[in-house]
């Protein structure tokens, strides 16, 4: 009864992590960007480009907050509620400075 999908993401990744309620998954990259799905439909919700200069070394998760850190030495908190409400995707980019990505066919 296992849900299996491909997601493509771009650059290699270095970090997965896995929400606790197993509501998002977030893959971090070679490049310093952060990739965020649903799990349920394995539909991409964001991409954030503008966390790190460098490697993802490290994912998690903290209630509504999507924890980073990277080999530049820098954290980051990133909400998680612009994408589980009803913001449009320009409203969630303005607020949020993130950078969605919709995928044809995802």
């Amino acid at each position: 009864g296992a849900v299996i999908h491909e997601l493509p993401v771009g650059s290699p990744v270095t970090h997965l992590a896995l929400s606790a309620d197993d509501v998002w998954l977030a893959a971090g990259s070679l490049d310093g960007s952060v990739r965020l799905w649903q799990v349920v439909d394995g539909r991409l919700r964001a991409v954030l480009r503008d966390l790190h200069q460098e490697r993802v070394s490290w994912l998690g998760f903290a209630d509504d907050m999507l924890l980073s850190g990277g080999w530049d030495g820098r954290v980051h908190r990133s909400s998680l509620r612009p994408l589980a409400g009803t913001l449009t995707a320009p409203e969630a980019e303005q607020r949020w400075h993130l950078r969605l990505e919709a995928l044809a066919g995802q």
